[in-house]
């Protein structure tokens, strides 16, 4: 994928995600310094997504980041994952990830498609 379609498709993943938290009762959705949160506030971790809204810097960068992320999913509440393209993540990200109590646990495919027929 080309870097315009990787970030295309980090952008679609976002914004269903967001309206997953937003259609569910005390859901929270907002964006600050590259983090993407949104909270759906369920029991079931793929409802609870923080997301990397831009690439890594550096791997200060991230660990700032999956920190902020803790942070605000508070440990021992509702479960979460942290995503975004595999990219966007930056080099040696599973021993920084690591350092801060996160491992990796799934790999997510990003998708494109030209154009859609429309339904009949």
């Amino acid at each position: 994928m080309m870097q315009a379609e990787i970030e295309e498709s980090n952008l679609h993943s976002r914004e269903f995600w967001k309206l997953f938290a937003k259609a569910s009762p005390g859901g929270e959705v907002f964006d600050r310094n590259g983090l993407s949160i949104a909270n759906a506030k369920q029991p079931w971790f793929f409802m609870n997504v923080g997301m990397l809204n831009k690439p890594v810097a550096d791997a200060s960068d991230l660990r700032h980041r999956a920190l902020e992320a803790l942070e605000h999913f508070e440990p021992g509440k509702n479960p979460w994952v942290l995503t975004a393209s595999e990219d966007w993540f930056g080099p040696d990200s599973d021993s920084i990830l690591s350092s801060v109590g996160l491992e990796r646990k799934l790999g997510l495919t990003g998708m494109l498609a030209e154009r859609l027929t429309p339904s009949r």
